[in-house]
């Protein structure tokens, strides 16, 4: 089982891109800027990840998630299994505690500025930037370098249109044997956007840096008194923003939603997908919905003015097995303890509270409500839930006692605890019960007491679970 999957992806700005500039932000030199971009450290303009998650979730959860839920945990089902807060993270008010994301974006950054010359549009690139979107293979980079580093003919920083024809000339050769030998694969993209890596000039990573000024373009906008239909006063304004047809790389790891104890989402947006399998292939599924939503809403601000617009497109994965290198771990690791809940159907709060907390411990739960389908025999899956799982939590409350279900549950489970000849049931009080009235087999075992001390009696199970 990979518990991570990292993925790269292409960007191709089908409009000027807009993502405000924070205060410690480097500015564009020598221009007085009413809304200035982002800048990184060499001054040249990025996406940061942020901007880029929080668009992918709101378009990602336009038609994934909980209704009502909006990254709160309220209105979720418990356990808290929404799609959009189990992939992107939230902030869960049941029990007072948040849930990191499945998902890490990386900020996008430049890889391709372009511009327009006498013999038409090109782009401009450096090795680096092109080994570091996986465009190119680390060998095909050392050879780049030092071929522009000889033959760069930038000068001072600036260029002009024959400076660029001229490069282009002389690289041109260069680029068609280069980029054969891309470990990308760009078949799956639109034609245009290869077409950009035929037009493409190799600079080392300094000339690129100081054509920061070529990244950007400026707009001047004007406020309108919707009274007087005239222009208000002072209301004159400039922005800022990365250029149309730029093409900027990042990257998203993904972990494999099972590490988080999900085996399941549940979904009420879509009705033909209810439930969707806890898998990174899902998690890829659901960003990727939200990715492609971008080249019609657009990311970052100004988008009522025409900003924002991008198509996107995964081009390189990699996939590892474990959470950490493996000079860390000492040790393997033990599989995920799977336990079953038994519980009266009166007592479902209660239990889809703990099957959460369980969860949240990285605990596989089987739970009836997320496990059995439509058309599945009831029986025959429960039956398999018992004989999978490798404990079994009794809620025990005076409905519990008076359930035929629960008790045969209990019974079947008892029988495996003889069989094997370790404990599998664990009784859990959920309500104050005489002791005459608990099945004569779970009188001598201790339970956790839920109904007065909750957290006390979740622990004491933890520890029961954990020497599994």
């Amino acid at each position: 089982m990979n518990n991570i999957t990292n993925c790269a992806y292409l960007g191709l700005t089908l409009e000027p891109v807009h993502i405000g500039a924070p205060s410690f932000s480097v500015q564009p030199p020598m221009r007085s800027i009413d809304s200035a971009i982002a800048r990184d450290i060499d001054g040249l303009p990025y996406i940061p990840a942020s901007s880029i998650k929080g668009c992918v979730r709101a378009m990602a959860s336009l038609e994934t998630g909980v209704d009502g839920c909006d990254g709160k945990g309220l209105n979720c089902p418990q356990p808290h299994k929404c799609a959009s807060c189990s992939i992107f993270g939230y902030s869960n008010y049941h029990h007072r505690k948040d849930s990191s994301s499945l998902v890490r974006f990386s900020s996008a950054f430049l890889v391709c500025i372009p511009v327009n010359t006498t013999l038409g549009m090109i782009w401009l690139t450096s090795p680096k930037r092109l080994a570091d979107s996986y465009l190119i293979s680390l060998e095909s980079k050392e050879g780049m370098q030092s071929y522009t580093s000889e033959n760069g003919c930038i000068v001072g920083g600036s260029v002009s249109p024959r400076h660029l024809d001229a490069l282009r000339h002389q690289t041109n050769v260069l680029l068609v044997d280069r980029f054969k030998e891309m470990e990308a694969d760009l078949s799956n993209t639109p034609l245009e956007f290869r077409d950009i890596f035929r037009h493409v000039i190799v600079l080392n990573e300094n000339q690129f840096i100081g054509l920061a000024h070529l990244c950007t373009s400026f707009t001047s906008h004007v406020s309108v008194d919707s009274k007087t239909g005239s222009s208000r006063q002072g209301a004159l304004f400039s922005v800022e923003a990365i250029n149309r047809l730029s093409v900027l790389s990042f990257e998203i790891v993904f972990t494999n939603p099972r590490t988080h104890g999900l085996s399941l989402f549940v979904n009420t947006k879509n009705l033909r997908d209810e439930t969707l399998d806890g898998t990174i292939e899902t998690v890829q599924r659901i960003i990727q919905s939200g990715l492609d939503k971008v080249r019609y809403y657009g990311v970052g601000g100004k988008r009522n003015r025409g900003f924002g617009k991008m198509q996107i497109w995964p081009i390189h994965y990699r996939e590892e097995d474990t959470l950490f290198p493996p000079s860390i771990i000492s040790h393997p690791q033990k599989p995920m303890p799977k336990v079953f809940i038994s519980y009266s159907s009166k007592d479902k709060a209660i239990a889809r509270r703990l099957a959460s907390d369980l969860q949240m411990e990285k605990i596989d739960v089987w739970l009836d409500e997320h496990k059995i389908l439509v058309g599945d025999s009831i029986h025959r899956s429960v039956g398999k839930g018992i004989s999978d799982c490798d404990y079994l939590i009794m809620l025990i409350s005076n409905d519990a006692l008076k359930s035929n279900w629960v008790s045969d549950e209990v019974n079947a489970a008892l029988t495996k605890e003889k069989k094997m000849g370790k404990v599998v049931v664990l009784p859990a009080e959920i309500d104050k019960v005489s002791v005459e009235d608990i099945p004569p087999l779970l009188r001598d075992k201790k339970r956790a007491i839920l109904h007065d001390k909750y957290d006390t009696g979740l622990q004491e199970l933890l520890s029961a679970i954990r020497a599994f």
